[in-house]
């Protein structure tokens, strides 16, 4: 597993980045994604509009 950097931005202009540890960068993307989802990632907004993963 590597340590992955997924920078989200929801549809109220909130920009955080999550650090979330994953096998490949599309599992980074799903986990990241929804932990905004479900409204685990402290913003206001949980739906998601973009993102942009990096190691």
């Amino acid at each position: 597993m590597e340590l992955y950097n997924v920078q989200l931005r929801t549809d109220l202009d909130e920009v955080v980045v999550l650090q979330v540890y994953a096998n490949d960068s599309l599992e980074a993307e799903f986990t990241a994604k929804s932990m905004v989802e479900c409204g685990q990632a402290g913003t206001i907004s949980n739906v998601v509009v973009d993102y942009y993963v990096t190691l």
